[in-house]
């Protein structure tokens, strides 16, 4: 027993747990940093969502008209008067901010101009003839929506943002209406007023134009990104953002034991964690298992007994010939393909619906609200989705899968009788489609 009481050992041990005490120290302190970076990043993001709230207002401000003046041009095709679309074009002109002109194209000519001055050169050219603006047009016609194009560069001089709603006729394409804003006095309108003593910001359009900031922010792995809906990229950084180093020798001991009872309760509730996902999701896929799914099936159907005009549909996928990859590439490569296929299906799915795996090349997709006439899209989605080539290992995949569906009291009434309804008819659709190869 004597070597207890060697310098070694009594020095040893305060020494160990002096180290165990500062790496500790030093532990809590990063937690501390990545909790702080965590809060950081919910402002930034915070705020980015309020630029882009910001953008669509003022550009809905600034195109309120434009669905409007789409209504009367299609409406007025054969009537059309050239001093009446003057005047209209002209109030919606003075009653509409940054907006340079609006341009309407019969066929792909523009034809009506306002205001004509300054302007002159574009009255009557043929958008074919423009290489550079073509493709836009092109797109904004063939996708029957309107699409906004920054960054233009114009005929008559400059670049502006150019917002294009093409107009149909009997589902015959008519013309097009162009409303070309002042990109410089927008966004200085939009974002110049907002004070940046906290954040720094940039936009860039939908085709990559940097709009506002510097472009390098959206490379900072500091800064938040998010898109809107139209494409638009807001990147924000907080400014003098990190770590607070905390001073105080009292305060560490009460930081060390903090973390110790911290990471102590985190390790039991990691541990349940993992246990109850373990339990009710797959260990490949990590998708919802038959047990989960089978739950939120019966909770989904107790909601949907109040209203059962709002359809909710179970879909069965049967994965065709899965077996043969298995035994050709091996099951790695089977659980490859197993995930893909997962990933696919939950990107088809809607927020609020259920992807699961039900068994081995088999699973289910719980659908709420969805009408009847929606079925078929959506299995065709799904299909199409699946029926993409997958590449693994240096091999190209193709897959194709069997479908089924059944609608909640219509061809079933419990959650077992509606997956078995749609496991039925998933194997008849199987049947046919062996049938017709």
């Amino acid at each position: 027993m004597r070597h207890y009481s060697e310098p070694g050992f009594i020095f040893g041990i305060p020494i160990i747990a002096f180290v165990t005490l500062v790496v500790l120290a030093e532990i809590m302190l990063s937690m501390h940093q990545h909790s702080l970076a965590k809060s950081d990043r919910i402002d930034a993001l915070a705020f980015a969502t309020d630029l882009r709230t910001r953008s669509e207002q003022q550009l809905n401000r600034v195109l309120h008209l434009t669905s409007g003046l789409s209504s009367y041009f299609a409406v007025r095709r054969n009537d059309l008067k050239q001093q009446e679309v003057e005047d209209i074009l002209r109030i919606a002109h003075q009653t509409t901010l940054h907006v340079r002109n609006f341009g309407v194209a019969v066929g792909y000519n523009i034809t009506y101009l306002y205001p004509l001055e300054g302007n002159e050169q574009v009255l009557g050219m043929d958008y074919r003839s423009q290489p550079e603006q073509w493709p836009a047009v092109e797109a904004t016609i063939i996708g029957r929506k309107a699409i906004m194009d920054e960054q233009v560069k114009l005929l008559q001089g400059g670049t502006a943002m150019i917002y294009r709603e093409p107009i149909f006729v009997n589902d015959t394409y008519w013309g097009l209406l162009s409303t070309v804003i002042d990109s410089d006095s927008f966004l200085a309108d939009t974002f110049g007023k907002i004070n940046q003593t906290h954040y720094q910001f940039a936009v860039s359009g939908s085709r990559g134009h940097n709009l506002w900031g510097e472009a390098k922010l959206f490379k900072d792995p500091q800064a938040v990104v998010i898109t809107s809906e139209r494409g638009w990229r807001f990147a924000v950084k907080l400014l003098n953002a990190g770590g607070r180093v905390p001073s105080g020798l009292l305060r560490l001991v009460g930081w060390v034991f903090a973390l110790m009872m911290a990471m102590g309760l985190y390790s039991i509730l990691a541990h349940r964690r993992t246990l109850a996902h373990l339990a009710l999701h797959d260990p490949v896929t990590s998708l919802p298992n038959r047990t989960l799914l089978n739950d939120r099936i019966e909770h989904a159907m107790l909601l949907a007994r109040r209203k059962p005009e709002e359809g909710l549909v179970v879909v069965f996928i049967d994965l065709d010939d899965f077996k043969i990859i298995n035994d050709t590439y091996g099951h790695r490569t089977g659980d490859f393909v197993l995930k893909t296929v997962a990933q696919r299906l939950e990107s088809c799915a809607r927020i609020g619906d259920t992807t699961a795996r039900w068994a081995g090349d088999e699973f289910v997709v719980l659908v709420e609200n969805l009408d009847s006439s929606e079925i078929d899209p959506l299995l065709e989605r799904l299909a199409k989705a699946i029926a993409e080539p997958i590449y693994h290992d240096g091999h190209r995949l193709q897959i194709s899968a069997s479908f089924g569906y059944a609608v909640a009291f219509k061809d079933a009434d419990t959650a077992a009788d509606l997956v078995w309804a749609a496991d039925r008819r998933m194997y008849a659709h199987k049947t046919r489609r062996k049938q017709r190869i």
